[in-house]
């Protein structure tokens, strides 16, 4: 469903070897596999090529999953200085179809602390509850899965201007489960309008006109990648775009 809203005019693609610098430098991780990656990607079909940090670049302070993709999402809202407003990061969980595409996006491009996913940024799913976007993705034959809180704070990073108007669309994070008052919930990343930037949550049954949720594509031909590739049949370089 398509509305007045829309991404902030001042919004603008900035180029895949940019995003990757900029986060490689905020975060000191390792740039060259991604670098190496994103030469050899063909075009997307969505808003553009984006480098999102990978939920393990980081030292876990556990070996459970779910603490460690909570400690790496505060590490990064306290690093840029998102409000973080009724809501805990300490509750959200890894919607289950969402975390599955990224374990095999980044064993297709091994295991980089910085991955490079093909995405639209709400407006292609402008107006439609997250529960509603999470199923359809789930059947989607384009292999398409909604972005979580990591993802979307890595592209606010990278675009902040995607951000800087509370005109402006904002987004569901709708790879991620989150608890509003002991109902299901998933977090929002939305302007204030002064320059800050908030991390709250919303029913996850619930449309409203003013929010989009983004997803990412892993296409069809890196699924069976990643198949071959257990099986020890990947040639060095895949696409997973």
């Amino acid at each position: 469903m398509r509305n007045g809203r829309a991404y902030p005019k001042g919004y603008r693609y900035i180029p895949i070897e940019s995003q990757i610098s900029t986060l490689s430098n905020l975060f000191g991780v390792d740039d060259r596999p991604a670098l190496g990656y994103s030469k050899n990607t063909g075009r997307p079909p969505s808003d553009g090529l984006f480098a999102v940090l990978r939920s393990g670049a980081f030292s876990p302070s556990s070996h459970h999953f779910a603490e460690i993709y909570q400690n790496v999402c505060k590490s990064v809202a306290r690093e840029i200085g998102v409000k973080v407003l009724g809501t805990s990061i300490s509750s959200f969980i890894r919607f289950a179809h969402t975390r599955n595409t990224l374990e095999e996006i980044a064993e297709i491009q091994n295991g980089s602390d910085i991955l490079i996913i093909s995405a639209q940024l709400g407006l292609e799913r402008c107006g439609q509850s997250v529960d509603y976007a999470r199923k359809d993705c789930s059947i989607s034959r384009r292999g398409e899965f909604c972005l979580g809180t990591l993802e979307l704070l890595s592209i606010a990073i990278t675009h902040p201007h995607r951000f800087s108007d509370n005109e402006g669309l904002g987004v569901d994070c709708a790879g991620d489960s989150a608890d509003k008052h002991g109902f299901p919930a998933s977090p929002v990343l939305r302007p204030l309008g002064n320059g800050d930037l908030v991390l709250s949550s919303c029913f996850s049954d619930g449309t409203s006109d003013i929010y989009g949720v983004p997803t990412g594509f892993f296409s069809p031909a890196a699924q069976r990648s990643v198949e071959l590739k257990r099986k020890g049949r990947l040639p060095k370089l895949a696409f997973a775009v």
